[in-house]
Order: C-alpha cells, then sequence, then structure tokens
C-alpha cells in the first residue's frame, strides 16, 4: 500500500478454501492469518504487509487471500 496512507489502518486479510466462505481473524473464530512486520527500503513510495496461514489450513489443497476493508 501507498506509504503515509492512513485510511487503509482497517484492512483485513481474509482467507478462504473454497472462494466462497471467507474468514478473517476478527470474525469471532480461532485466528486464520498471522501477520509479520516487513519494513520497507528506505524512501519507499510503499509499504508491505507480510501474512501467513495458520495451522488450521494446513491441509487445505486451494487456500485463497484477499485483502479488505471493513
Amino acid at each position: 500500500m501507498r506509504d503515509g496512507v492512513t485510511d487503509l489502518s482497517d484492512l483485513r486479510v481474509e482467507i478462504s478454501s473454497d472462494l466462497e466462505i471467507w474468514r478473517h481473524n476478527n470474525d469471532g473464530g480461532a485466528a486464520v492469518t498471522q501477520d509479520f512486520p516487513t519494513p520497507s527500503l528506505p524512501g519507499a513510495p510503499f509499504q508491505t504487509i507480510r501474512t501467513e496461514a495458520l495451522a488450521a489450513f494446513d491441509a487445505a489443497t486451494n487456500l485463497y487471500f484477499r485483502i479488505t476493508l471493513p
């Protein structure tokens, strides 16, 4: 995302194994992803996001991620 943008602070990473049911960490169930800080290069115009699926999705044949704003 573009560096210095503050209106995207509520974005969330959602995950699905079938493109029909999407889960995210704040939907009332167990956490499904873990975010990691990712430093940008000095002066870079963008911030990066790194996230990984947690163990509940280890056996999924297909795994899809999307970023949404609530």
